[in-house]
């Protein structure tokens, strides 16, 4: 879901916490180096991974170029890995565990901490062959008007990304809703101003 091909939903965040100087931001590199994106090692037991890449190129993670600041704007993409056994193949896959240990013990039932035991065992072993699923959204911060525009939309998303940019940048963000932005555009101060209830019957 990026800026650079195609259409995308976008999400709205002012700035909160103080606005940095240009100078700062530039220095920014090796903060957003700590934070880049780290690939899931395949002997790795973890099942998602987070952080900064390029956004012109979503497979690098040099910022030493500073090409991320275009004065008066900071862009970067957020990426997300992720990595799951599907739910059948870890079923049959315990099952044939099961009914092995059963076999070469002699046993007609395994207690339900064994099973949990075995299940945990092959989860591990199939997660460390599964291939990661990579996401990118796409961020542009203009830092004259204190806003960002971030193209994940679902809350869980959006609350990684504004962790990683508090962690990043050392300020919060706060999203925008759609009826706040209406006030912005308008000028005006509530959204009843922009659509007064009584020429619409008295319904909204």
């Amino acid at each position: 879901m990026g800026l650079i091909k195609g259409a995308c939903s976008i999400a709205k965040f002012k700035v909160k916490g103080g606005e940095p100087e240009y100078g700062g931001l530039e220095e920014r590199v090796e903060e957003i180096t700590r934070f880049r994106f780290t690939e899931i090692t395949q002997n790795s037991d973890i099942t998602s991974a987070y952080g900064w890449v390029n956004l012109m190129n979503n497979f690098s993670t040099d910022f030493s170029d500073r090409e991320f600041f275009k004065h008066p704007y900071v862009c970067l993409s957020f990426r997300r890995d992720t990595r799951s056994v599907p739910a059948k193949t870890l079923a049959q896959q315990c099952y044939d565990a099961e009914e092995l240990i059963k076999k070469e013990n002699d046993l007609e039932f395994l207690a339900k901490k064994h099973r949990k035991e075995i299940r945990d065992t092959v989860f591990n072993k199939l997660i460390r062959q599964a291939i990661p699923v990579s996401s990118y959204y796409d961020m542009v911060w203009d830092i004259d008007k204190g806003t960002v525009l971030f193209t994940g939309t679902s809350p869980k998303i959006s609350d990684m990304f504004s962790f990683l940019f508090k962690e990043t940048f050392d300020v919060g963000l706060q999203p925008v809703f759609p009826h706040e932005m209406a006030c912005d555009i308008s000028g005006e101060e509530s959204a009843a101003n922009i659509w007064p209830i009584d020429s619409l019957g008295g319904a909204i």
